[in-house]
């Protein structure tokens, strides 16, 4: 942990996307300084036309609409600075990676407590 959930349309043209995760994922860590074996980073792309915003359907990705959704999951230990700086870094890292601008981005943090995380065989605790 932390994990990176990404949501969009497909891009129009094609995309190495193991390229991409791998980028987004060392990227990510070089900005919060944490080892990348921990990130965990995933892409998901929603039909054509299956998603609207500000009352338009697009087909593919656009650069300025449609902002990407992403999930990020960080553990429950990281203080409120620390939540603020994985956010940073999520947008940094996409953005670096993909050129889509920040401002396209929507990117929420989700806090996953002790005791509610099951990983390596085993409840996860940290105190």
């Amino acid at each position: 942990m932390p994990f990176i959930h990404i949501t969009s349309l497909p891009p129009q043209e094609a995309v190495n996307m193991p390229a991409v995760l791998e980028n987004i994922s060392h990227s990510f860590s070089k900005f919060l300084g944490l080892d990348v074996k921990f990130v965990t980073a995933t892409w998901n792309f929603l039909p054509p036309g299956h998603y609207a915003t500000g009352g338009q359907a697009a087909q593919f990705q656009p650069l300025n609409s449609h902002p990407l959704l992403v999930n990020l999951v960080v553990p429950g230990f990281y203080r409120n600075e620390q939540v603020a700086k994985a956010l940073q870094a999520t947008a940094s890292a996409i953005h670096e990676v993909t050129q889509i601008p920040k401002n396209n981005l929507f990117i929420q943090a989700q806090v996953a407590k002790s005791g509610f995380v099951f990983d390596n065989g085993t409840v996860m605790s940290w105190n």
